[in-house]
């Protein structure tokens, strides 16, 4: 059960130390991407900023997707869908 489920969580010092250690390597790793973002050669930098673009659009997809599948946009079609009826939109 969550603990947002009306359950208090208590965290033992040692818990604490693993959590806080692996928040210290999740920032790590994130810092050294970015360092070595930083250093990059122009060439290489352009060619990671447009894999990196490319990737973040499929991500974006993969939502939209998943979205959709899952009923979360089925009120703002059959909102769209009705200005269109109703001539307050067009087809673009």
């Amino acid at each position: 059960m969550p603990a947002s489920a009306g359950m208090t969580v208590v965290l033992l010092p040692e818990c604490v130390n693993v959590v806080m250690k692996r928040t210290t390597q999740v920032m790590t790793e994130i810092e050294e991407i970015e360092a070595r973002v930083r250093d990059l050669p122009s060439e290489d930098f352009a060619r990671f900023r447009d894999w990196f673009h490319e990737f973040e659009n499929e991500l974006w997809d993969r939502q939209i997707e998943s979205d959709y599948r899952a009923g979360k946009l089925d009120t703002l079609i059959h909102q769209a869908r009705a200005e269109l009826a109703q001539g307050k939109a067009r087809e673009i």
